[in-house]
């Protein structure tokens, strides 16, 4: 997953990397900005005195002198808990509803990520933002673009946000951020965290340590009459059927009618096995097409099918499966000896008979 930095207006001191040392760029998440800001700082210290240097030093923001601090008891969760939107008998989509992530019980937050997952069957998310009075809000800060995305576990929206000077920690209880979504089709969708403390949900101290925590999720039910729908076709083809170990493939397909850009799942699966993997998650052109390289790595024969997950206004699809031989020749060279000593036996059988058993008329 990509995003961009974005720093917020308020300005820095001089001995701080300037806006543009933070120049647009891609980053992995949250946890990479503040030890990207980190190297960038660094490197503006050599600027100052020897003894301003020793006292900056000694600061936390260095990861000296400061112990993790103690989080037991703090919990991130969606507020509310469960909340109902539309009505029996009126069409969909609903009016957008928003959701507050929110932590509790924090000591010495630095940076925060989420990822949520929900039901795109039946929610579609709109934004995300930091809203008034946000625990990082009267802080100088680096906010991580809101993505969307999806992954073996279903779509998600990944959010976050670093401070950017050490005695600008976070310590209580507050909002980290609101979401939007609309329901365009009734059901229920279920509003869960990835789990905690590992790479895409987090809270980290001012010493970029992680931090233990709880997660609490929610759950939106949408009631109302959906409209009807169009159906739709995601295609897929492969630049090559057979490959060797370490080659590579281009899977590519498209969808109809045109969509835009919209999330592709890829999965595969090995001959022979019931359950299919994922393979990766890539994102449409604006022509509704796709394409993803596979860098194979195992000999085997597998299944390869794509899919998108539909809209408000479109039916999801999925592609039929194609074959892809990894390593595997069509016909491998003990077949070619088999196949050949089978040969010389029938030629043989085949003379012997017209010169030992056929007579001549």
């Amino acid at each position: 997953m990509h995003y961009q930095k974005a720093l917020n207006s308020k300005t820095l001191p001089p001995l701080f990397p300037s806006p543009k040392l933070l120049k647009v760029g891609v980053i992995i998440d949250a946890r990479t900005v503040i030890l990207d800001l980190k190297k960038e700082r660094s490197l503006e210290l050599k600027r100052v005195g020897t003894f301003l240097l020793i006292t900056l030093l000694s600061m936390p923001f260095l990861n000296i002198f400061i112990t993790k601090a103690n989080a037991q008891g703090t919990g991130v969760k969606v507020e509310p808990s469960t909340q109902e939107i539309g009505a029996d008998g009126v069409l969909l989509p609903t009016p957008p509803c928003t959701i507050t992530i929110s932590v509790t019980n924090v000591v010495d937050l630095y940076t925060w990520q989420i990822r949520l997952y929900f039901n795109s069957a039946i929610l579609r998310y709109d934004e995300a933002w930091l809203p008034e009075g946000h625990v990082f809000d009267d802080k100088t800060k680096v906010e991580v673009t809101p993505v969307e995305g999806s992954d073996e576990n279903g779509n998600y929206i990944d959010y976050g946000c670093t401070l950017f000077l050490v005695d600008d920690v976070f310590t209580g209880s507050g909002i980290l951020c609101q979401i939007n979504f609309t329901g365009f089709a009734p059901g229920s969708s279920a509003l869960s965290f990835s789990e905690p403390g590992g790479r895409d949900t987090f809270l980290l101290d001012s010493n970029s340590q992680d931090m233990d925590f709880d997660v609490t999720g929610g759950n939106i039910t949408v009631k109302g009459t959906s409209v009807a729908k169009e159906d739709s076709e995601i295609t897929l083809a492969l630049s090559s059927e057979d490959v060797d170990v370490g080659g590579y493939v281009t899977i590519s397909g498209a969808i109809t009618p045109l969509q835009g850009i919209v999330n592709v799942t890829i999965k595969y699966k090995k001959a022979g096995e019931m359950s299919w993997g994922y393979l990766a998650n890539v994102l449409t052109n604006s022509e509704s097409q796709y394409t993803y390289t596979w860098t194979t790595a195992e000999k085997g024969t597998y299944d390869i099918k794509a899919s998108w997950p539909g809209d408000a206004d479109t039916w999801p699809d999925e592609s039929a499966p194609k074959t892809l031989r990894i390593g595997v020749e069509a016909m491998d060279i003990v077949t070619y000896v088999i196949a050949g000593v089978v040969a010389v036996v029938v030629i043989l059988a085949i003379v012997i008979y017209f010169v030992k058993f056929r007579k001549p008329e």
